[in-house]
């Protein structure tokens, strides 16, 4: 196995990259293999249905021409928002195939009984993952796969898992062919590995910059074609890389960096938190307080006393603040992105308003 001294990797292209999209091979598929399942649909209830290849690229074709017919245009962006269910596969895929744009939903590992289900891959991204996750190898499935990008430069990365130890917290894994990715410091240096700093990545299929934006273009994408992510991220020694925050979420109290992520690690484990997010709140003195926001699961209890010493067991370890410079909210509900995850600066206004009396 490669050991790295500093945080940068690579992988060649050694294949031309071959533009396909996923209209195309829903189309390829319905051609060549019209009566293979594409998906198997469990319901609630028990049932069982079957979707051949043929099946769904002729709903998800009229779907596009119902979307059409309403008035839909190229470029235009639909909100979608379904359980996992067969509506919701036509819906998206009629939506790609009518040229408008979907936002992205976050994957919910399985939490079924073994013998229900038995796919060979489970694969997940658009969110960080934790290590438990993995735990769907060999109980579901015989691989767990998570991908890592973004919109501007596409999927980079990739973690591939045969057990549940081959995974760690927030693993996004190795570029993929084609792709270039380094940890840097805050004067854009590359780090030794094991190492945090910003994650770069420069990739042949990326974009070209933001629509009539040149400005924001020009903060986060360089002459040399390096993307910065914003992610806080390390590589080990073995070219594995590790997201585990966002740059812009970090919070400065008392000169000190923390992580909102390393707080919400400690906190979500709790038997009776149902949803953590850490936010900063201005404060004078320290700059800015760490704000730890929860909202209860249903039925259940919990103080501010009873959390301070849970949290300080095993958070003490990833940063250091005083204990009086720590807030803690009880929410019954957090505002969401139209995709469903935490809108974290919706959180932090509610935050700020009710800590300081100000947005």
């Amino acid at each position: 196995m490669d050991h790295f001294s500093v945080s940068y990797d690579q992988l060649p292209m050694t294949e031309p990259f071959m533009h396909c999209t996923i209209p195309d091979r829903i189309q390829y598929y319905a051609t060549n293999s019209p009566d293979k399942a594409a998906f198997i649909i469990h319901s609630t209830s028990g049932g069982r249905e079957v979707i051949t290849c043929e099946d769904v690229y002729q709903q998800s074709q009229t779907f596009a021409r119902g979307l059409v017919h309403l008035g839909i245009q190229k470029s235009d962006t639909i909100g979608l928002f379904f359980p996992n269910s067969k509506e919701w596969l036509v819906s998206t895929f009629g939506i790609l195939m009518a040229g408008a744009f979907l936002p992205a939903f976050a994957m919910e590992i399985l939490k079924r009984d073994e013998n229900e289900i038995s796919p060979r891959v489970v694969a997940t991204c658009g969110a960080p993952v934790p290590k438990e996750c993995a735990q769907v190898v060999p109980r579901f499935c015989k691989e767990f796969i998570c991908l890592y990008g973004s919109t501007e430069m596409g999927c980079v990365s990739v973690k591939r898992s045969q057990a549940a130890s081959d995974f760690s917290d927030y693993n996004v894994g190795k570029p993929l062919p084609g792709v270039e990715m380094k940890v840097v410091d805050t004067e854009g240096k590359t780090m030794p590995h094991n190492e945090a700093g910003e994650l770069f990545v420069r990739h042949r299929v990326a974009f070209g910059g933001y629509h009539k934006n040149p400005d924001k273009t020009n903060q986060v994408l360089g002459t040399d074609g390096w993307y910065k992510t914003d992610d806080i991220a390390f590589m080990n020694e073995y070219g594995d890389f590790t997201v585990t925050g966002r740059c812009s979420d970090i919070i400065l109290c008392h000169g000190e960096s923390i992580s909102p992520s390393y707080i919400e690690d400690e906190i979500k484990i709790h038997p009776a938190v149902a949803e953590i997010c850490v936010v900063p709140v201005s404060d004078p003195v320290c700059f800015q307080k760490v704000c730890a926001c929860i909202v209860l699961r249903k039925g259940s209890l919990l103080s501010e006393d009873e959390l301070r010493p849970f949290l300080s067991v095993g958070a003490k370890s990833h940063f250091k603040f005083e204990e009086n410079t720590r807030i803690y909210l009880f929410f019954e509900r957090f505002p969401k992105t139209a995709v469903g995850k935490i809108f974290r600066r919706g959180v932090k206004e509610e935050a700020e308003q009710r800590i300081n009396g100000r947005q």
